[in-house]
């Protein structure tokens, strides 16, 4: 078993039909055969406002929206999702520091 980081992108295709690709059903089958999950930290904010800006294009409804989300948690518990750490070269720590 391995692991991998899902890009919110892949896992919008699976809700919004007109950007489905070859390469999210390859990811959708990697998944089902039990390989883990590494996203960022601002992964589900991602997913969620994505969702949100189909909802306000009339792309997606939002109990849609509801049910997908619902879907993910749902996974996110069998997937055993964990936060990917932002790797940050020593200049943008300095410049993180400084900003604190």
């Amino acid at each position: 078993m391995s692991q991998f980081v899902l890009d919110a992108s892949i896992v919008l295709t699976w809700c919004f039909p007109d950007e489905a690709s070859q390469k999210a059903e390859e990811i959708s089958e990697r998944i089902a055969s039990g390989n883990r999950i590494v996203v960022s930290a601002f992964w589900r904010y991602e997913v969620l406002n994505a969702h949100l800006v189909g909802e306000r294009r009339k792309r997606i409804t939002p109990a849609l929206t509801q049910a997908f989300l619902d879907d993910l948690d749902r996974c996110r518990r069998m997937w055993m999702f964990r936060q990917a750490r932002p790797q940050f070269s020593p200049r943008r720590s300095h410049f993180a520091a400084s900003m604190a």
